[in-house]
């Protein structure tokens, strides 16, 4: 094959290829060094092109120059120009509506953070009227505080032998400062020189109202006191029955503690808006007690064990009354038993005469009672 440029015979190791025009010639006749052609991959060599084809291809990749006629430009100017303005213009409204919506919003926020500043000052007056209601409060609480020290200032012979006789006067077992409410055995009607009964000592700055409180029937042998207090403190009042009962063991027990479930029973259906209280020595012997909870009263075990157990669990449930006393007797029994709808704390105390009975331990009974205006 011959060179396409000297026509000379082409060797295969120095000829080279146009891949435009397929001419093949020497690399030194399309000015190429030796170097320079050594250097060329073969995959660059398969893509080369001649000079002249280089040359043909930049005339044909030039821009064409055409000639443009001078209104027809200004027309096309206007055109666009026309055209950005109607843009511009079509911005502005757009931003106008738009600002108009975010000034739209602020205002109703500024009503809202006014309605909101408003309601603050709104709550802030009712927590200083909730403030005022507190300290009320805890004026209350001192009066009722110093109310239930004067209750628990009631002195009462909780069914305990203290030998009550006509001869001992009330004034030699309290002071003036308390009127006392006792019930004294019938000595001739049961052929007695000594026995039992029941008092209440009451301090005389506590009101007592026993006009509505039905007559207690006549129940055997039994001792029973009962009274009616009126405990205030300011404008709210509460109704305290506490009844003060003596049982002796005999044939009649059962009788007599009958009459009195069905006497405090009537009380609890007459007067549903009073608390009650019974304490005394019931003197049921075999009557066994657990403890519930701590907010709650004993609860009577052997139900079924005598009639007296029996009657007594069907009283506490009709009148839904807790037993609180724990103190034990020295025999490890609960003889006096304190039965309330009302929380009461049972501790032992000293004795209000000597000697102390061992079966019937002198008892302190603290009662909770709530003071709420209905």
């Amino acid at each position: 094959m011959d060179c396409k440029y000297c026509s000379e015979v082409l060797k295969g190791d120095e000829c080279i290829k146009c891949v435009s025009c397929n001419r093949t010639s020497h690399f030194q006749c399309v000015g190429l060094s030796e170097a320079d052609f050594k250097r060329m991959l073969p995959m660059n060599r398969a893509k080369w092109k001649c000079p002249i084809c280089k040359t043909s291809n930049k005339s044909s990749n030039s821009p064409q120059v055409f000639s443009t006629d001078a209104k027809s430009l200004l027309l096309l100017f206007d055109e666009r120009f026309n055209n950005l303005n109607t843009t511009i213009e079509s911005f502005k409204t757009f931003i106008t509506e738009e600002f108009r919506k975010v000034t739209e919003t602020v205002k109703q926020w500024s009503e809202k953070i006014t309605n909101m500043e408003s309601s603050i000052n709104s709550i802030i007056q009712r927590m200083n009227d909730f403030d005022l209601e507190i300290s009320k409060i805890a004026h209350l609480e001192s009066e009722l505080k110093e109310l239930q020290m004067s209750f628990n200032e009631i002195k009462e012979n909780n069914s305990k032998k203290t030998w009550l006789l006509p001869g001992i006067f009330n004034e030699e077992l309290f002071d003036t400062r308390y009127d006392v409410y006792r019930t004294d055995r019938d000595y001739q009607r049961f052929n007695l020189s000594m026995g039992d009964g029941t008092l209440i000592a009451v301090r005389r700055e506590i009101n007592i109202d026993l006009r509505n409180i039905p007559q207690i029937p006549d129940i055997n042998d039994a001792n029973i006191t009962i009274l009616n207090i009126n405990l205030r403190t300011g404008a709210v009042q509460k109704s305290l029955i506490v009844v003060c009962c003596y049982f002796p063991q005999n044939c009649n027990q059962s009788d007599s503690q009958l009459k009195l479930f069905e006497y405090v029973s009537d009380l609890r259906l007459d007067f549903p808006l009073y608390n009650i209280i019974v304490m005394g020595d019931f003197n049921i012997k075999d009557a066994t007690w657990s403890l519930q909870n701590s907010d709650s009263g004993f609860k009577l075990e052997n139900i079924s064990e005598n009639i007296l157990t029996y009657q007594l669990s069907t009283f506490m449930s009709f009148t839904d009354l807790q037993q609180y006393n724990c103190v034990l007797n020295n025999n490890n029994r609960l003889l006096d038993l304190v039965l309330s709808d009302l929380k009461c704390l049972v501790s032992r105390t000293l004795p209000l005469s000597e000697p102390e009975d061992g079966h019937h331990p002198p008892l302190l009974v603290e009662n909770y009672q709530k003071l709420t205006g209905n």
